[in-house]
Order: C-alpha cells, then sequence, then structure tokens
C-alpha cells in the first residue's frame, strides 16, 4: 500500500500527490534548517535539532491509517477515526520518550512533542486539558466515562485506529525505518500508549511543582518547536522555498541623508536631529552586545525613525561580524498609518543605496498588516499568491514592518497563524516605536517576555518613545542611547499647555474656539468619542460657513492619485486656488470613516499644510502618535496624560512659529467612557494644579505620571495571569485573554461601496470567494482582493437594537451600497448610511477609536 500526506486537486480532478514518507522527511529537513539558524547555546541546539527532527518525521503518523487514506481521495467517510492529530500526538511523544538522548536531556521533551503534534493544524490549547486522567485510561471501556467529549471521542478512535495500522504494519516500519525512526511494530506502540498517556499526566504534575526557570525554559522551547514545525510543515505542504538571506550595508542611511539633506540650511531644529544622531551612532558602535536592552528617548520630531533605522542597521553589522548570525531588524508601531509612514522612509533609503531593491523588494522589506498587499517579489518575479502569503506571514525578510498586534500576539498567542514566525523572531533587533501605546496593564507582561527574548533568544529589544514609559526597570539595566537625553526635553520650548478646568457642553467648546478662532492658523481638535467629534465637526463647519474637505477631495479624485503622488498634488495647487479662493478647510478623521478613504484624507491635509493652508481638522484619537502633520494650535480633549503629549506633538512640529498652543478642555466627562476610571482622573489631578505647563515641564511631568499610573492601574493580576498561562502551558484559557485592542461591545461589520472599484471588489468577493465551494480556490480568490476588501470595511461599534444595512453574499458583512451614500451631511441623508463626509450614519453609534 502506499500512503500519501497531500493531493493536489484542478475542477475536482486530482493533478499531484505527495508521498507521507517525502512530506515527514521534507517538513523534517526544513524545522531543522530553522532550528540550526537560531542564535542559542549549542548544547540546547543540538538537544532542540534532534526533538525537531523527530517530532517533525512523526507529526503526520496518523495518515497512515487507511481512514486517513480514504478522506484524502474521498473514497469513504469514516468520521472521527480519518482524523490523524491525536494519534499522532501520542505516537510521536513515545517516540521522543524512547529516544534517550533528547529524554535525557530534557525529561519534558515528550510533552512538548505531545502539545505541538496535537494543536499543529489548530491554534494551541491547554495542555493539562489535553492529556487524558488516567482513571479513564485504566482500561478501553473507560474510555466511555471521559467528561471531555472531545478527548472521550479521539481515545475511542485511537482504538480502531491502531487496529488499523496493523493490517499493514510492514510496509508502515518499513516506512519509519527509511526515515530513521527503528520502532519494532506497531504492536510495541498498541502495547505502550495507555501507559504513556499516564506518563505524560505525571510529567505535567511534576512540570507544575519545578522551578520558575525550568518552567519558562519548557514554555520558550516548547513555542519554539510548534513554531518550527508548523511553519514547515505549510511550506511544504505549499511547495514554498526558502528564499536566501540578503546583506544589508550599515552605512545605508549615512548615504542617504548626505544625499536627501545636504545642502539644507541647519535651523536649530535639524541641529538638534544631527546631534542625537550622533550620539546614538557613537553609543551604537561602542557598547558591550551582552547588554541587549536599549531605549532611545527623544522629544517629538527629532528624526527617530531614520536615527533608529540607521542604529540597528549598525548593530546588525556588529552582531554579524563578532556573534555570527544575522539579526532581522523588526520595527513594530502601534498603529497602520505611522506604519505606512514609516516604511515608506526606510523604503526610500533602501532604494537609493541598494541596487537591487527594486528586483528583490520583498526579501529586503516587508510591511505586515492586515491592509497591507500580500505580495512577495524576489529575483524580479512575483511570487503566486498563496506562497505570498505564507513568506509574509513567516515574516521572510531582513527588515519588517508591523504592527504591535502582530509582534506581541505572535510572542503572547496561542493562534497557529501567529505562532509560526515565533522562531523567526528569535535574534532579531526588535524596535518598539511609540511603546507608551501598549496598555498599562500588560507592562509587567510585556517586561517579563522582552527579558526572556533577550536571554534565550539574543534579541536586541530598542524601546522608541517621547515618553519614556516604565516597561523596562532599573535593575533590568537597560542602555539608553541618547545620553543627557533629559536637556533636549528641558530645553523645549515649542508649545505651551493651556488647562481649561470647567467642564464644558459641545455648544460651550464650540462658542469659545469660535471665540478665540483666527483664520490665518491651522487646527487639529482632538474628541473622545466618534459621536462629540462628529457633532463639534459639524458645529464648526457650520458656524463658520467653512468650506468641506470632500468638496476638495472630490476635484483631486479626479485630476490625480493625490494621496500617493505629491508633485502632481502640487501642480494641481493652481487650480485649487481659483477654485476654492480664500477658503479655509474643515477636515474630519475617525475610524467612522473606511481605511482608504482616512489615508488620503491624512495625506491631503500633509499636502495642503506644507502648502500653506491653514485647515481645521476635528479627529478623534487616531492622530495622535506620530503621524507627521504640523498644526499652529491644537485643542484635546482630556484623556490620559500620555495621550495628550502625543497629540502635543502635533503642534509646532516644525517650529515654524515663536510658540504654539495646546489646550486641553474638560467636555462632559467623556474620557471615563473611553479610558477607564482610573487615567483621566489622574491626569485631571495632576494636570488641573496648574493653569499653563510649558513644554520643558513635559518629561517631569510624564515621568510622574507613569510612577503614579503603574501603581493605580492593576498590573499584577493582569500580566500574572497571562504569564502564568503561557509558563504552564494555559493558552487557550489564560494567554488567549490578551488583546491589545480591547472591545467594548457588539460590533458590525460593514462593507461601503465608496466608489466604482469598491463596487467592483464587492462583485468579485461575491463571485469568486462566497460562492466557490473549494476552500483552497476560496483563499485564493479572496487574497487576491484582500487589502481592497478591507479598505472599505468598516468596524462598528453599536449599542442595541441598532438599525443596520443588510447581510448580502453571507459572511456576517453587511453592505452599504453606493446609492445608499450622501455625498455631504448637508443633503437629504434620511435614507443614506454612510456620508463621505463623516463617515457611517447612525445615531446608536457609542464610541470606538
Amino acid at each position: 500500500m502506499e500512503f500519501y500526506s497531500h493531493v493536489d486537486k484542478e475542477n475536482e480532478e486530482i493533478v499531484g500527490k505527495t508521498f507521507l514518507k517525502e512530506h515527514l522527511q521534507a517538513v523534517a529537513n526544513l524545522a531543522q534548517k530553522f532550528v540550526l539558524a537560531l542564535p542559542i547555546e549549542a548544547s540546547e541546539k543540538r538537544y532542540l535539532t534532534r526533538l525537531i527532527n523527530l517530532v517533525s518525521l512523526t507529526h503526520d503518523f496518523g495518515k497512515y491509517t487507511t481512514f486517513f487514506q480514504d478522506r484524502l481521495f474521498e473514497r469513504k467517510n469514516h468520521g472521527k477515526k480519518a482524523d490523524h492529530g491525536f494519534i499522532s500526538a501520542v505516537f510521536s511523544s513515545w517516540i521522543v520518550f524512547l529516544d534517550k538522548e533528547v529524554s535525557n536531556q530534557n525529561k519534558y521533551a515528550p510533552l512538548i512533542a505531545y502539545f505541538t503534534v496535537l494543536h499543529h493544524h489548530g491554534n494551541l490549547g491547554d495542555i493539562e486539558k489535553d492529556i487524558p486522567y488516567p482513571s479513564y485510561l485504566n482500561n478501553p471501556p473507560s474510555f466511555l466515562t471521559c467528561e471531555d467529549g472531545s478527548l472521550r471521542s479521539k481515545l475511542k478512535a485511537i482504538v480502531e485506529q491502531i487496529k488499523d495500522l496493523k493490517k499493514h504494519e510492514e510496509a508502515i516500519v518499513s516506512e519509519l525505518k527509511t526515515l530513521g525512526l527503528n520502532i519494532e511494530s506497531i504492536q510495541s506502540f498498541d502495547n505502550a500508549w495507555i501507559e504513556h498517556l499516564k506518563r505524560l499526566r505525571q510529567l505535567y504534575n511534576e512540570l507544575k511543582k519545578t522551578s520558575l526557570e525550568e518552567k519558562i525554559k519548557v514554555a520558550f522551547q516548547t513555542l519554539t518547536i510548534y513554531s518550527c514545525l508548523i511553519d514547515a510543515d505549510k511550506r511544504d505542504a505549499g511547495k514554498v522555498s526558502e528564499p536566501e538571506r540578503k546583506n544589508l550595508p550599515d552605512s545605508l542611511v549615512d548615504e542617504y541623508k548626505k544625499k536627501v539633506f545636504s545642502g539644507i540650511s541647519e535651523t536649530p531644529l535639524i541641529k538638534i536631529r544631527n546631534e542625537i544622531y550622533q550620539k546614538v551612532m557613537a553609543k551604537i558602535t561602542s557598547f558591550p552586545l551582552e547588554r541587549r536592552l536599549l531605549t532611545l528617548t527623544a522629544p517629538t520630531g527629532s528624526g527617530k525613525t531614520l536615527t533608529a533605522f540607521s542604529a540597528a542597521l549598525k548593530l546588525r553589522k556588529r552582531i554579524e561580524n563578532k556573534l555570527n548570525y544575522k539579526p532581522r531588524i523588526i520595527y513594530a508601531l502601534p498603529f497602520i498609518n505611522i506604519i505606512e509612514q514609516n516604511y515608506a522612509i526606510i523604503k526610500s533609503v533602501l532604494k537609493n543605496g541598494l541596487p537591487d531593491f527594486e528586483e528583490n523588494e520583498t526579501q529586503y522589506l516587508l510591511k505586515h498588516h492586515h491592509l497591507a498587499d500580500i505580495s512577495y517579489k524576489t529575483e524580479g518575479a512575483e511570487k503566486p499568491l498563496d506562497e505570498a502569503l505564507l513568506l509574509t506571514e513567516s515574516w521572510e525578510a531582513e527588515i519588517v514592518v508591523t504592527t504591535f498586534v502582530q509582534l506581541l500576539h505572535t510572542l503572547i498567542g496561542f493562534k497557529n497563524s501567529f505562532l509560526k514566525k515565533f522562531h523567526n523572531i528569535a535574534g532579531s533587533i526588535i524596535i518598539l516605536d511609540e511603546v507608551q501605546n501598549i496598555p498599562l496593564e500588560y507592562w509587567k507582561l510585556v517586561r517579563n517576555v522582552f527579558l526572556e527574548l533577550s536571554k534565550r533568544f539574543k534579541c536586541y529589544i530598542l524601546l522608541l518613545t517621547a515618553t519614556k514609559p516604565l516597561i523596562f526597570l532599573p535593575e533590568d539595566n537597560p542602555l539608553e542611547l541618547v545620553d543627557n537625553h533629559e536637556s533636549y526635553f528641558k530645553k523645549r520650548q515649542k508649545v505651551k499647555l493651556i488647562v481649561n478646568k470647567e467642564i464644558r457642553n459641545i455648544d460651550e467648546l464650540i462658542d469659545e474656539f469660535i471665540a478665540t478662532y483666527d483664520k490665518s492658523k491651522s487646527y487639529l481638535m482632538v474628541l473622545n468619542t466618534i459621536s462629540s467629534s462628529i457633532e463639534v465637526y459639524k458645529k464648526i463647519k457650520n458656524e463658520l460657513a467653512l468650506s468641506p474637505s470632500i468638496q476638495i477631495e472630490s476635484l483631486l479624485n479626479s485630476e490625480i492619485d493625490f494621496f500617493t503622488d505629491k508633485e502632481q498634488f502640487k501642480q494641481c495647487i493652481p487650480k485649487i486656488k481659483s477654485i476654492f479662493p480664500d477658503k479655509t478647510f474643515v477636515f474630519y478623521l475617525s475610524t467612522n470613516i473606511i481605511p482608504k478613504q482616512r489615508k488620503e484624507r491624512v495625506a491631503l491635509i500633509k499636502y495642503l499644510l506644507e502648502a500653506g493652508y491653514k485647515p481645521i481638522v476635528v479627529s478623534t484619537q487616531v492622530v495622535e502618535a506620530g503621524v507627521d502633520l504640523d498644526f499652529d494650535e491644537v485643542w484635546r480633549d482630556i484623556g490620559p496624560l500620555d495621550s495628550i503629549i502625543q497629540v502635543a506633538g502635533r503642534c509646532n512640529r516644525e517650529e515654524r512659529m515663536l510658540l504654539g498652543k495646546v489646550i486641553v478642555f474638560n467636555l462632559n466627562n467623556m474620557a471615563s467612557f473611553v479610558y477607564g476610571k482610573t487615567l483621566p482622573p489622574l491626569t485631571r489631578d495632576m494636570l488641573f494644579t496648574k493653569n499653563v505647563w510649558a513644554e520643558n515641564e513635559f518629561f517631569d511631568l510624564i515621568n510622574t505620571y507613569f510612577n503614579k499610573a503603574t501603581q493605580k492601574v492593576n498590573i499584577e493580576d493582569c500580566s500574572n495571569s497571562i504569564w502564568q498561562g503561557i509558563i504552564l502551558m494555559r493558552f487557550q484559557s489564560q494567554v488567549s485573554k490578551f488583546t491589545l485592542i480591547e472591545k467594548k461591545g457588539n460590533t458590525a461589520e460593514i462593507f461601503v461601496e465608496f466608489d466604482s472599484n469598491a463596487s467592483y471588489v464587492w462583485q468579485k468577493f461575491c463571485q469568486e470567494v462566497v460562492s466557490e465551494k473549494d476552500f483552497k480556490k476560496r483563499k485564493k480568490a479572496f487574497l487576491a482582493i484582500k487589502r481592497d476588501f478591507n479598505n472599505y470595511l468598516l468596524s462598528i461599534l453599536l449599542r442595541p437594537n441598532a438599525i443596520l444595512p443588510p447581510i448580502q453574499c453571507g459572511y456576517n458583512i453587511r453592505t452599504v451600497s453606493s446609492e445608499e451614500i450622501a455625498f455631504e451631511d448637508t443633503e437629504n441623508i434620511k435614507n443614506a448610511y454612510y456620508s463621505k463626509e463623516t463617515g457611517f450614519i447612525h445615531e446608536d453609534i457609542l464610541f470606538a477609536w
């Protein structure tokens, strides 16, 4: 009998088959290569290489059953008996136990093998729930008393599966021996598997009682083996070849700065940027490489992106030369809009300095978030979509620009799709920009994980911030790359912060704003909720008789792809001035408008500001951190102090005026609805002690705030529970509670047919995704439109009994048709669900950000 692992089909016809033994060997070869690339101690590397070899060669053992082969070729449906995960996990664990080279090195190795193989086609669970209790294993009839229905069916199935394996015992044992697995017979496994499961339960009981250091070691080895196995398994099944690693000169940013900034006169701000750059370069090329926790603390607008990237390149070269491994550079940011901004900067540097960049773009630089293109370019050719997805999700690139969600949900995660890149994070240089945006309650958890990454996998962690959060503690001895960084903060006099202590309603706020409004200034007003931001936007527009941004957007959309082509925008300025003479535009920004429109609007605001226009922008918190916009005056509803300091960085950013104003107001105590009942009151208690704060006071103010906040927020319970989940391998019940984006209620997914492209994408979705029965074809069809699809998708947080647009084409996605979209809010929008001016229209919107 021949045994197969996979078949390839086209139009219901089998066009290719993969022998099981070939798949097992290929996965083992690739997974071992992953382990050998890890920058870990030699003894641990030998042990993990042997362990991953055994696990890989046995991870699909259950596919040797007739039941699975019948399912594969659609000959007969045997139900649970055709499943291969549980029997493979038991067999793999037993093989590891018999291998004294591995089990003597770490007695918990069989436990690692069992857990990783059991979940290699799904998410990680809880190991203590995955192992049957001995009372269920005394004799086969007792399986029926197992309280866990899923486990009970697996125990019943394995008995029948082993009987079936014995029918082809000679052929199976022969194949296993060609793979280097010298087992005597299937009967020997039959004789041992029940006692072996009892042994696994005993091992887990011992693990719970062992030292903290041992538990952490086993947990991180488990994540490593799981990651290497599932990544190798998916790549071999998808016939994805591994791209070669690329070299990165450490002088790329230096050469870029010479080319781009030569001839520019040195303003005080540019002088500070250059000074900070030189300090960081001096430190990064000389500090002891044993120190792996780094911070780069500098004020907003001091050029941290280029400085941090250059530092990472120089550190990477030192590591290559001294430690003999090539670290990836992972640049993680909190929000997609600043990812696009920083990605563009890094891409420009690489394009300027690497002759083969365009031919091998994605091997050098990868952007990974849910709105990014699924593409992978090497040797001048684009990989097929399914291959591109696997390589993207595995972070096969020298530089990865990504979100905190992608990074931290891998390091503190349980999902298969996230964890398959865990092994590629080992040894990397991790830059976390705007790190204060990690929720306070997770700071201790994140610290624990980063300490282990730096110790076990030789990762270098660089925290990049203007408001230094207390993630690393003094006893961690982090290295600050900017000597005397406090002086840069205390010399700052770009803005002053004015505190308006009175609680205001919206009408009072508008009256105050209009009374002080100066049309020669640009303004940013940040509200805490979508509902309040829309109301403020409409009142400002109407009271001041301003032109809504949708008018100029409509003009430019017919002329140019304005948000990607700045030069074309410049050519349109005369036409803008002729059609809109002496006009001040008012813009609205929040997650209430679709991502595509939001991205375009931010770009247009930036272009208009740089062209000398003085718009008013009313927004929620989407503009707080990292967005490169520069306003003359900023108004901000009270919130956490670090958020206020961040939005202050959008005021007088380039020092075009003597002193910008940041006005903090208190609107109906709305902050508690968004930020909870701890941080806004703390901010009020601190800020309201004075009427005016100078910028050189911000540094001490934010440090005091973080110290007080860490005492008030329940960091211990939240972080400890998830950390215990990692080290005790309770991924489903505890680690899954970790979430960077907290859901505050029910949400609805709404697709908006905003333009002709949206209509085309929706039609493709209905015809080629929803209507496609074949899973692989359906997945491939969605990948082809994924980025465009998500760019028109809203996730709206709703109150109960909300009136919503209808669901079309299934998938629980509601659709706003082009006929249900209003151009401006001044139109009759009675039958509309979406306004091109302010986004989704609904009275029951609560809030979102």
